[in-house]
This record gives C-alpha cells, structure tokens and sequence, in this order.
C-alpha cells in the first residue's frame, strides 16, 4: 500500500528539484504512488491523456501549445507518440518538467534517454 505521508514528503523534494530546474523522471509500477506525487507536485499542470487513448487507442502527440506555463508534469508518459514528445521537450531547454513512467526499459524503447541525458536530472524509483 502507498504511503501518503512518505508521497508527500517525496513530493515536496520533487518541488525543490524543479525549483532548481532539473528535469525529474519518476518511475513506478501501477499504483506505486506517481500520480500521487505528480498532483503534489505540480497541482493543475498535469498533461494526462489517459482517457483519450482508452477512446481512440491512438497514442496521442504533445503539442508545445498544450503545455502550461512554469514547471509541469505528463501522467503516463508512455501513451503519448514517442517522436512529438521527444520533439517538444527537447525545445523546452530552459523548462523544469516531471514526467511518469512504469519502468526504465519505457524510457529507453521511447529514446527519451537521449533526451535526458542533455539535462540535470532528478530519478526516483517508487515501488508498492
């Protein structure tokens, strides 16, 4: 079971970290507690298209125009198209941002490995 209290705690150094400007990648298996922490985190900036590829099962793009303003975060990274995401982060240089993926082997099929190897980053592994 998640514990709320260390989620919080986890949270309030997620927040420091994008105050510094790292990117912060959390990493979790289904319900180990990363959604959790992106609300925390970065409440209201949340990019989740959950519901929109359980409708259509496409994987959709992120769009530079759909990305609010200041530190944000992007729920299940691995539904989204590998070539838009990778693109638009990649333009966002000076942006701090969090993302959430299930497992590392994600993050390398994806290649956001060549994206985060440009910047200071922050990782953390959540296990239930």
């Amino acid at each position: 079971m998640f514990n709320r209290l260390k989620g919080q705690i986890i949270a309030l150094g997620v927040r420091l970290a994008l105050f510094m400007g790292y990117v912060v990648i959390v990493i979790g298996v289904a319900r180990s507690g990363k959604t959790f922490i992106l609300e925390r985190a970065t409440p209201g900036k949340i990019i989740d298209k959950k519901s929109e590829v359980l409708k259509s099962g496409i994987k959709p793009v992120l769009l530079a125009e759909e990305i609010p303003t200041g530190a944000f975060a992007i729920d299940e990274t691995q539904l989204f198209d590998a070539d838009s995401l990778i693109s638009t982060l990649d333009s966002l240089t000076e942006r701090s941002y969090l993302i959430a993926i299930q497992s590392k082997n994600v993050s390398l099929s994806m290649g956001l490995d060549r994206l985060f190897s440009k910047r200071r980053r922050v990782e953390i592994t959540l296990t239930r």
